[in-house]
């Protein structure tokens, strides 16, 4: 009841006593023209650009675990992840708004005018966006302004996370492919880091135009343009997979059928799921190439996904790459024990036409399930 009040007075005070957006409205509240507008009034930049309706992902196939038991994550007494069925993605819509205001590095838009956060601009991971603290903000940072046209490529997620980045943030552009090329500005989840400027230039953006955007950053733009979230929470859908290879010029070539490359993604000096017996397995198995993608180019990447029939990985971003894979690559995702099933690797195979398999280990000893790994392994050849 005390926080109830807290928020209540807060809300209250930033309505009434301060110039700050204090709602969140739907865009369609903010570009509606008035029932009987005259034609001569000044010309506005708020309105929808473009619009196409989502299609549907189809996963049929239950997960394929070979060895331990997944974990899987429950949110208010229900699963949180659906194991089959038909999902609908979103449709994908194209914005734009005069005097256009931009906070913070989720890509929260809202109109000065109508002090109104818009509704598809971001979403919050955890929480209602009314409670985002950028929506309950009672002193904003210092404000920038960016005339001409401004693109907004923010994504929650995507400053520091690949999988964000490629999948919620780049493939924006497939839709933006129009309006890029003459974009003034072009907003994107900093820090600056050179494995996404890599994949900025490989997708040819002029990395001069790029404003990399922190929790700090606020800017207000003379013609912002953004979208709505283009792809579900874990569902790489087919759209962004189509778009994503088109961005980076890549084609579908018709390699050798019986040629075989084995590659084991490492995530040696992440900080986080590395494998301690990763050098004895990969002496166990010489054939098999160890890649470190983050010393790769884009170029580079792209080809080692292509030659590969079998890749070896630890759940991680890493495996944001199979995408580049051609159909019926052997993908097998390895979870250390106890951590929680993600089903968007095994989403990504379905959609790409791969086959894929999880296992859960001990990623300190190996334990039984490091000789059903070796196992697996032997019957590839490799």
């Amino acid at each position: 009841m005390l926080n109830l009040g807290k928020t209540l007075i807060k809300y209250l005070w930033i309505r009434f006593f301060t110039g700050n957006p204090y709602k969140i409205v739907r865009f369609e509240d903010l570009a509606q023209v008035p029932i009987g507008e005259e034609v001569d009034v000044p010309e506005s930049y708020t309105y929808f650009i473009k619009k196409e309706p989502g299609d549907v992902s189809v996963f049929l196939k239950p997960i394929n675990c070979l060895y331990g038991t997944p974990v899987y994550r429950h949110k208010n007494n229900q699963d949180r992840f659906k194991k089959t069925g038909i999902f609908k993605n979103p449709d994908r819509i194209v914005f734009s708004l005069s005097n256009g205001f931009v906070i913070g590095h989720t890509g929260l838009i809202y109109d000065g005018i109508h002090r109104a956060f818009i509704n598809e601009s971001t979403k919050d991971w955890n929480t209602n966006l009314s409670l985002s603290p950028y929506t309950r903000l009672l002193n904003f940072p210092g404000l920038a302004t960016l005339d001409g046209i401004t693109i907004s490529l923010l994504a929650p997620g995507a400053e520091l996370g690949f999988y964000h980045f490629l999948f919620e943030s780049l493939s924006k552009m497939h839709l933006f492919s129009d309006v890029m090329d003459v974009a003034n500005h072009i907003l994107i989840n900093g820090p600056e880091a050179s494995w996404k400027q890599k994949w900025l230039v490989r997708a040819g953006v002029d990395l001069k135009r790029v404003i990399w955007i922190d929790s700090h950053a606020h800017y207000k733009c003379e013609q912002l343009i953004f979208t709505n979230k283009l792809v579900n929470d874990q569902m790489i859908n087919q759209w962004c997979v189509k778009g994503l290879r088109q961005l980076f010029c890549v084609e579908n070539i018709v390699t050798d059928p019986l040629a075989s490359r084995s590659i084991w993604i490492t995530r040696h000096g992440s900080g986080s799921r590395e494998i301690i017996w990763e050098d004895r397995f990969l002496r166990q198995f010489p054939d098999i190439d160890r890649i470190d993608l983050s010393i790769l180019t884009a170029e580079e990447t792209i080809k080692t996904m292509q030659e590969a029939s079998v890749v070896i990985a630890p759940h991680g971003a890493g495996l944001s790459n199979i995408y580049l894979c051609r159909p019926d690559t052997e993908v097998i995702e390895l979870y250390p024990d106890n951590y929680p099933f993600q089903p968007c690797y095994d989403r990504l195979s379905s959609t790409c036409k791969l086959k894929h398999r999880i296992m859960y280990l001990d990623f300190q000893s190996g334990g039984a399930g490091y000789e059903k790994l070796v196992e697996l392994i032997e019957t590839f050849h490799v």
